[in-house]
């Protein structure tokens, strides 16, 4: 059972309130379905004020999308009913597709146009003369729920998005300075695992975040561009910090020569990791970095080391200083970052262009399904079940097997039609006035939302209070129908079940299968990445492989994966290194550079058979290349221009991190 703290409560009045105030001005509009205003308001509310608000826009403009594409296509194809069907199930197909393929809040406007015209459009076709006045009832109900909760959530106890982003960056952080010093001072391999499990997923999380912070009330509004700077250089820690431990293990006893510089750096991030400390640092693992060019494994694995020592430095001590300008703005940044933060752009996430079609058709069945039925029996509420079967594949689409979550919201949907039965046909009936109407409800209504806020529970509190408020039906006269109250609810359970069956048929994935397409979808990447002839931005690689691994990485945990090989970091290190070694390929000379591009298309080669499944491991023959490449390249690059030789030390951990050390002149 989960605790009820003080935010859940407030969380829960508010709701409360502001539905109380939206069927109270329901009732006075004399609105057809008022409590549509009681079911947004429960719809869009958030712990924080600026998601409410950000919510609020986005279910307003898809809601206004919904209702035009519901009033342009009633009138025309409402004497065919399959024609009109089609149509509007391919709308919902193609609405849920553009809004699967962006993972922001953003996403939400898109997905509501889609079933939003089907709510409008399906319960009107006895009637079309009604389309329009139906859409603008549709948009009133909506828009007055918005407004109501906006309100309540934003003048009472508001949380601020600033302030949570502060206080999660701050956290966030705080987990990179402890992963750095466990790696400095050579903390267990498992503590080692959480952390970078915990960074990862994270980091996504920051970045969706982000989006809501123009809607927030706070100082931070503003402060976007800051915020994606610090989560830019926490997604390339991540690899690093990876790299730098992995060259410890490697190191073994050998390390021990780095040892004072790398303790030098343990005690800057003991520190807070002072900006102000990271040139005299940064000019102590540079000449350490010169002390260890060599060719030999030992002195590769050192120079690869200090390398990642230096980005770890640089990227720690800017992030730490733009948290520190992000909190108190007074503090001036210093050129460079100045100019960093001004030019920040919003780096791509993962996408998946396969599931997310899978499920727009699986939505387009659902409905066309339901339609079939309704057409073929003449079923009076057909046009109620069909809008429903979109709502309830559009809602868990981006889940890996959304029919468990259908099948609990069913289940608590239930649940509140047997409460509101009670209400309807005993308690109801026994009333008389609006504050009476509020005061019965208060018990049932504020327990139930403080749910909300827990992850364990929001869903089946979220699918209770819809339940509850839609089959309670509250009216400004009320009449106790128990035909009408029975039918009502028989089109949601139909409705739901053949989205269940379609989504079980199409669309459910395992953990294991879930955990091998987004493997597959990194390995193309790297093939492709690997084939690549110009450089590559490395901070939009980074975001991407950052994502996937916050996706990956807890699939994996949950799979519980005894395969040795399907390590997603080390993967993500490997495609880090592909992308650097295409961007210092011109240090080298031409004939260089075509053994490198042929070595590269070795490793593409690799990556696109493991998608396929042709391949496990690669094969020795690419480990020769490696070392045949390292072993020119080691002896005759200059100081300032071995950044292909880290990149090819890296390649060579993460594709054989088995393998015997690397020997000049001797073939593995």
């Amino acid at each position: 059972m989960p605790k009820l703290d003080r935010t859940a409560w407030i969380f829960s009045v508010n709701c409360f309130l502001a539905s109380v105030m939206a069927l109270a001005i329901g009732f006075w509009l004399d609105l057809q379905r008022p409590y549509w205003a009681v079911m947004t308001v429960y719809i869009v509310s958030q712990p924080l004020s600026g998601a409410v608000r950000s919510k609020a826009l986005f279910r307003v403009i898809g809601t206004l999308l919904g209702a035009a594409f519901a009033v342009f296509t009633v009138p025309v194809l409402v004497n065919q009913p399959v024609l009109l069907s089609l149509a509007l199930a391919l709308w919902v197909g193609l609405c849920l597709f553009i809004s699967l393929l962006d993972r922001t809040p953003r996403a939400y406007v898109v997905m509501l146009a889609g079933y939003t015209a089907t709510l409008c459009a399906f319960p009107t076709v006895g009637h079309p003369e009604m389309i329009f006045d139906v859409a603008v009832s549709r948009v009133e109900e909506i828009v007055l729920g918005i407004l109501c909760a906006t309100i309540t959530h934003s003048l009472f106890f508001p949380r601020a998005v600033g302030t949570v982003m502060k206080l999660r960056l701050t956290s966030l952080l705080a987990d990179a300075d402890g992963w750095a010093l466990d790696l400095l001072q050579g903390s267990d391999p498992a503590k080692l695992r959480a952390d970078r499990r915990h960074l990862a997923t994270a980091a996504t999380e920051i970045q969706l975040l982000s989006v809501l912070l123009p809607f927030d009330t706070s100082a931070m509004k503003d402060t976007g561009a800051c915020v994606r700077a610090i989560h830019q250089r926490l997604m390339l820690l991540i690899p690093t910090l990876s790299a730098v431990g992995d060259r410890l293990v490697a190191l073994g006893e050998h390390a021990a020569k780095l040892k004072p510089d790398y303790g030098a750096m343990a005690d800057w991030v003991r520190k807070g990791a002072p900006i102000g400390e990271v040139p005299a640092l940064s000019d102590r693992l540079a000449a350490a970095k010169r002390g260890c060019a060599g060719a030999d494994w030992p002195s590769l694995l050192q120079e690869s080391l200090v390398a990642r020592l230096q980005d770890t430095l640089t990227y720690l001590g800017e992030a730490h200083e733009l948290l520190t300008h992000l909190k108190d703005p007074s503090v001036t940044l210093c050129p460079a970052l100045q100019d960093a933060v001004a030019h920040q752009a919003v780096r791509p996430l993962h996408r998946d262009v396969g599931m997310a079609l899978n499920s727009a058709l699986s939505a387009v069945l659902s409905i066309l399904v339901v339609c079939a039925i309704w057409i073929t029996t003449g079923w009076a509420d057909g046009g109620i079940s069909a809008a429903l079967a979109g709502v309830f594949c559009a809602l868990f689409a981006a889940l890996d097997d959304p029919a468990p979550a259908i099948i609990g919201f069913g289940l608590f949907s239930g649940i509140a039609v047997l409460v509101a039965a009670v209400y309807q046909f005993a308690v109801l009936p026994s009333i008389d006035g609006f504050p009476m109407l509020a005061l019965v409800l208060a018990p049932v209504f504020i327990p139930a939302t403080a749910f909300m806020l827990d992850r364990r529970t929001a869903l089946p509190a979220l699918a209770f209070m819809i339940g509850l408020a839609s089959a309670l039906a509250l009216q400004e006269t009320f009449s106790a129908d128990f035909a009408a109250f029975a039918n009502s609810n028989t089109a949601q359970y139909v409705a739901l079940f053949v989205a269940l069956l379609i989504t079980r048929t199409m669309r459910s994935l395992s953990t294991e299968a879930a955990v091998r397409r987004l493997l597959r979808h990194m390995w193309k990447s790297f093939a492709a990445l690997a084939h690549r002839d110009r450089p590559v931005d490395l901070v939009d690689l980074a975001a991407r492989l950052v994502d996937q691994l916050g996706l990956v990485t807890p699939r994996l945990a949950a799979a519980g994966s005894k395969d040795d090989s399907l390590d997603a970091l080390r993967d993500v290190r490997v495609a880090i290194n592909l992308g650097m070694l295409q961007t210092y390929k011109p240090d080298v000379g031409p004939e260089q550079v075509a053994k490198l591009s042929a070595m590269l298309a070795g490793i593409g080669q690799y990556f696109a058979d493991r998608a396929a499944g042709r391949a496990k491991r690669p094969d020795q023959s690419l480990l020769r290349t490696l070392d045949d490449n390292l072993a020119e390249l080691a002896p005759v690059l200059p100081p300032d221009h071995r950044g292909s030789i880290a990149a090819l030390v890296g390649l060579r951990r993460g594709l054989f991190p088995e393998a015997a050390p690397f020997i000049p002149g001797a073939a593995p």
